[in-house]
């Protein structure tokens, strides 16, 4: 099995868990193992600073790449807001551009920018089996999963709005023991394109 070796930069501990339980199952699926090479300081919530993460993806994206040689640089940030696909591609591009252009231009292979709409607990909802079958929501093109507010979401992934980090944790990882890909990329649209990206690269990987 081959070994990828990656970076991950986002807005808290959720996203880190997160991240964790979708490479593994996509690793499976390819024969491949991801392991993080750096390790960025995830805050327990989101309440730090935006800016710090933003400086973090230029700073770790060439201690990551350039001194570590890493396979695979994830980076992203939260739109906060409940976006349209066209302003989600213009929110994505801007995400982009926290990326060094030296950076950009030589790793662009390696290179995967992520933007949750709203937030992270939404991606945990719509991969996770577990959470689908406790809280069943009726999500259809009229009424979509963003539609839900940030506070409905954190009491279905947590049972709380405010977990700390052990709660966090222990929620997550159950939450996330059982994962379905094809029910998520048809739920949010900003998700399905980071799986998108997350599969080209493994397929360019595999032949590489």
């Amino acid at each position: 099995m081959k070994v990828i070796s990656y970076t991950l930069v986002g807005e808290d501990i959720a996203t880190k868990i997160f991240f964790e339980s979708i490479l593994k199952e996509i690793g499976k699926k390819q024969s491949l193992h991801f392991k993080r090479t750096l390790l960025w300081d995830f805050p327990i919530n989101k309440n730090s600073n935006k800016q710090k993460v933003v400086a973090g993806i230029s700073t770790m994206s060439s201690n990551s790449l350039i001194v570590k040689n890493a396979d695979l640089f994830l980076f992203g940030v939260d739109a906060d807001t409940n976006l349209e696909k066209e302003i989600f591609d213009s929110e994505l591009k801007r995400i982009q551009a926290f990326v060094p252009p030296n950076i950009q231009s030589t790793y662009q292979e390696k290179l995967v920018a992520f933007c949750p709409v709203l937030a992270i607990e939404y991606w945990i909802y719509a991969v996770s089996r577990n959470l689908q079958s406790q809280a069943q929501l009726a999500i259809n093109a009229n009424n979509p999963l963003e539609f839900y507010g940030k506070a409905k979401m954190k009491e279905i992934c947590y049972g709380k709005k405010a977990p700390n980090r052990d709660e966090t944790e222990y929620k997550l990882k159950d939450a996330l023991k059982e994962v379905d890909f094809e029910t998520a990329v048809e739920m949010s649209f900003s998700f399905r394109h980071l799986y998108t990206m997350l599969n080209a690269f493994c397929t360019h990987t595999a032949v590489t």
